[in-house]
């Protein structure tokens, strides 16, 4: 069964958030695992797929994903959230994939849900 988690995103992607243009955010820590859920901006999402990846990546290819601007913007916005761990493109970090969960949604039955149990 999924578990609830806390997944902070800032107040400045909600409109993303809300309307599916921001579907990753890259944390220093693995905050859930596949499958998960948290809540954000009164709604309800689901962590599909968690990858580590380096900060160049995430910058270069999944910038947009990341509810940016540009590659420039995912950088600055980096750098303002993590004062005290300054933007280093070879450093890996968790990236969260999710989407936004409806209640006429069915039930999770994502094959990564059976790794997820094996996880924990």
């Amino acid at each position: 069964m999924p578990e609830v988690v806390t997944m902070d995103i800032p107040e400045c992607f909600r409109g993303a958030t809300l309307h599916g243009k921001k579907v990753c955010h890259t944390c220093i820590t693995v905050i859930g695992l596949d499958g998960d859920e948290f809540e954000a901006f009164g709604a309800r999402f689901r962590i599909i797929v968690v990858r580590k990846q380096r900060l160049d990546e995430v910058k270069y290819h999944h910038w947009m994903d990341e509810g940016c601007t540009s590659p420039a913007d995912f950088e600055a916005y980096w750098t303002a959230l993590h004062p005290s761990r300054p933007y280093r493109p070879l450093a890996e970090y968790h990236t969260h994939y999710f989407r936004r969960v409806f209640a006429s949604d069915p039930p999770p039955e994502h094959p990564a849900l059976r790794r997820r149990e094996e996880q924990r």
